[in-house]
């Protein structure tokens, strides 16, 4: 659906769920370069718009790639019981242009209610080095959910607009319950770009062996990671205590 070429692009806006897959024979599928929830300014929203703006469910190995998804009243991207699947280079609640959100036309407040949404879904790639997304200006950034395992979240502007200015996610950057997931990387370019955010940059409710690392996260309204939701955590000798990623006491610096 779209294609690689300005003339294949798709305006989608104006009903319920933008692109639905759905069904374990949705493999292999391309959502790529359409606008998916603004209209064909890709400044304004419709507001009829009342679904998600691409829903994958029971789907693998599909690709989203470089779409303008913004504007819809519920998620920009739900992945759902679904794994192997990318969403890379998109603008996920931001204008065209990647510089401002998206207006809706009686509500000046108004906001896409997540960016990217996993819901029991393993081995996503949401951003890789080079093929990032913008997320900013929803609700919610990127939501882990009910469990979500072994997903990757790289080379992300999470609260950031395209030319790195501050378009905050109204709550949390990076929501997560699941076990093994990577949040940036060691390698060149894996790193996310975490900030402006209204809440917590990332906030693991629940799992182990999240890796959160690599990653620029900064001037985010609370904290840059929060384990458990409860706030700060004191160190405890031995790190012995227990609950989301152990509770990993965090480092103190000293001259």
């Amino acid at each position: 659906m779209g294609g690689p070429a300005a003339e294949d692009a798709n305006v989608i806006s104006g009903t319920g769920n933008g692109v639905v897959i759905f069904g374990p024979t949705a493999t292999g599928n391309v959502v790529e370069n359409n606008l998916i929830g603004p209209d064909v300014t890709g400044a304004t929203a419709l507001e009829e718009f009342g679904g998600n703006g691409v829903t994958i469910r029971d789907g693998s190995d599909n690709v989203v790639r470089n779409n303008v998804i913004s504007g819809n009243n519920n998620s920009g991207v739900w992945i759902e019981d679904s794994t192997g699947n990318q969403v890379l280079g998109n603008l996920i609640g931001t204008n065209a242009a990647g510089t401002d959100d998206v207006a809706f036309p009686s509500s000046a407040d108004h906001k896409q209610l997540v960016g990217v949404r996993l819901k029991d879904a393993d081995d996503n790639v949401v951003g890789a080095p080079g093929a990032g997304n913008v997320i900013a200006g929803n609700e919610f950034g990127v939501s882990l959910e009910e469990t979500a395992n072994r997903n990757r979240i790289q080379a992300n502007k999470i609260g950031v607009h395209d030319q790195g200015g501050p378009l905050g996610n109204v709550n949390h950057g990076i929501y997560v319950n699941g076990d093994g997931n990577t949040i940036g990387g060691l390698e060149p370019g894996e790193g996310n770009e975490i900030a402006y955010n209204g809440w917590h940059g990332v906030v693991v409710i629940a799992g182990t062996d999240d890796a959160i690392v690599g990653n620029r996260i900064y001037a985010n309204a609370e904290l840059g990671i929060d384990l458990a939701f409860d706030g700060p955590t004191p160190n405890d000798a031995g790190d012995a205590d227990t609950g989301p990623n152990g509770r990993q006491n965090f480092p103190e610096l000293t001259v």
